[in-house]
């Protein structure tokens, strides 16, 4: 994920994203928002590392 600051371009690491959300919603699960926005977390038993970031977006 990206994100523009006066100009100047910073990527988060998928890590800085779950922590983000995690602090955004302290109370929420998820888990549970991903499936809420229908965002897979495991694919033909393999994890989907995208999946925060997908959530985020949604």
């Amino acid at each position: 994920m990206t994100q523009i600051l006066k100009g100047i371009e910073f990527k988060k690491t998928r890590a800085e994203i779950l922590l983000n959300l995690k602090e955004s919603l302290p109370n929420k699960n998820l888990y549970d928002l991903a499936a809420q926005y229908q965002v897979p977390i495991e694919s033909y038993g393999h994890k989907n590392k995208g999946w925060v970031g997908q959530t985020v977006e949604k």
